[in-house]
């Protein structure tokens, strides 16, 4: 199969050009999507104020349950896949000293939903700060929670460039 460079029409260099632009321009939404449906998110110290679990001398006096900013609750309704197949990960919590403290003995975070609570413990009584970060990680709306759904999602980019290839090469041989 020859390639006559001398047949290529204006029509076809328009054609690819048009074609090119167009894939441009959907491709980082296509990729963008996907990264959410393959991808989980981590969120990296969030600020929570935990003054209102603290009395007068800053002690820990209750226990204040404090939600971080991405739970497993969307507008006070359960997400039930989120609360069952996504729990939140990778939790670590700094006090305002900014030492990381332990999970069930400085605090107990229920993975499922996406709260804390602080336990009266020297960590949170020794600093008069009333700040705490949250790191953790989380499935955002629309996560693929089986590992073969993900697999699959990821040939989406492929089969686009494919398309793309394809339909490149088709305008340069055609007759």
């Amino acid at each position: 199969m020859d390639i006559d460079l001398g047949k290529v029409t204006l029509a076809t260099i328009i054609a690819i050009f048009i074609g090119v632009i167009f894939v441009m321009a959907i491709i980082p939404t296509i990729a963008d999507e996907q990264g959410k449906m393959t991808t989980k998110s981590i969120i990296t110290d969030e600020s929570q104020l935990i003054g209102s679990a603290r009395n007068a001398t800053h002690y820990i006096v209750n226990t204040t349950t404090f939600n971080v900013a991405e739970d497993n609750v969307d507008g006070g309704t359960t997400e039930a896949w989120k609360k069952t197949s996504c729990l939140l990960t990778s939790i670590t919590l700094k006090n305002g000293s900014n030492a990381t403290v332990i999970d069930g003995t400085d605090f107990e975070f229920t993975e499922s939903i996406g709260n804390f609570s602080l336990q009266p413990t020297g960590a949170w009584n020794d600093t008069s700060e009333n700040g705490t970060w949250v790191t953790y990680t989380h499935c955002r709306d629309g996560y693929a929670t089986e590992g073969s759904t993900r697999a699959i999602i990821n040939l989406i980019l492929v089969f686009a460039g494919l398309a793309v290839m394809g339909f490149v090469i088709f305008n340069i041989f055609k007759k």
